[in-house]
């Protein structure tokens, strides 16, 4: 994270409880054998911001002032595991007088690269004359890309809202992506309570369980102070 970013939040995801019973209940014989505890989150979301910029200063009383916030979402997956899907939510519902004026990414595409698999490679040679043994080791990772879709909304409402999408069978969302988010508004503080649901691939056995979504929310108001005229 670059060094003009100020972390907004830093949490754990926590464990849908409801999916979890369902899963307990579907598949009883794979929940005694997995156990809960592999499939507890461990998933850290990561919010910060970027520098302000004041687009334009109110004219007097009562009128508003526009702002661009750069914001940046982290995704942090627990050991084995990816991302595969997440949705954001701004509500600003309780901010008086707010108009959200633009959201940065409107519909994007494109792709991450992931870790697929580790291959290990391992040779002995022997020599002609019998006297030497040799051997040799090599580690190779092999990577595969993957789409990923970025949609946001929020012009004419009053929440800013962005949907990440990856592969479901695989997941994949990259560690770290930008956003923006341009408003109108009074006053020198901008109220916003966060949200974040987001839900997780396994990898290796569990990966293979058809029921392994176990989906994490995580809630929190905010408060970020806006640069004066």
């Amino acid at each position: 994270m670059s060094d003009d970013m100020v972390v907004l939040a830093d949490d754990l995801l926590e464990v849908d409880q409801e999916r979890l019973s369902e899963m307990a209940s579907d598949f009883p014989e794979t929940w005694r054998r997995v156990g809960e505890a592999k499939l507890s989150m461990q998933a850290r979301f990561v919010l910060a911001r970027g520098v302000i910029q004041r687009l334009s200063a109110m004219g007097g009383a009562g009128d508003k002032a526009r702002y661009r916030l750069p914001l940046q979402v982290s995704f942090l997956p627990p050991p084995s595991a990816r991302f595969a899907y997440a949705q954001l939510v701004l509500a600003l519902d309780d901010q008086p007088d707010l108009d959200i004026l633009a959201v940065q990414p409107v519909e994007e595409q494109g792709t991450v690269e992931i870790e697929v698999n580790e291959t290990r490679k391992s040779e002995a040679g022997l020599t002609h004359d019998a006297l030497k043994l040799g051997g040799s080791s090599e580690q190779k990772r092999s990577y595969k890309q993957l789409p990923i879709t970025i949609r946001g909304i929020g012009p004419g409402s009053d929440a800013a809202e962005w949907t990440f999408d990856g592969p479901p069978t695989e997941g994949g969302l990259p560690p770290r992506l930008d956003l923006g988010l341009d408003v109108a508004l009074p006053g020198t503080a901008l109220q916003a309570a966060v949200r974040m649901t987001a839900g997780i691939r396994w990898q290796g056995i569990l990966g293979f369980l058809p029921f392994a979504w176990p989906k994490g929310e995580w809630r929190r108001l905010l408060t970020i102070e806006l640069p004066k005229g």
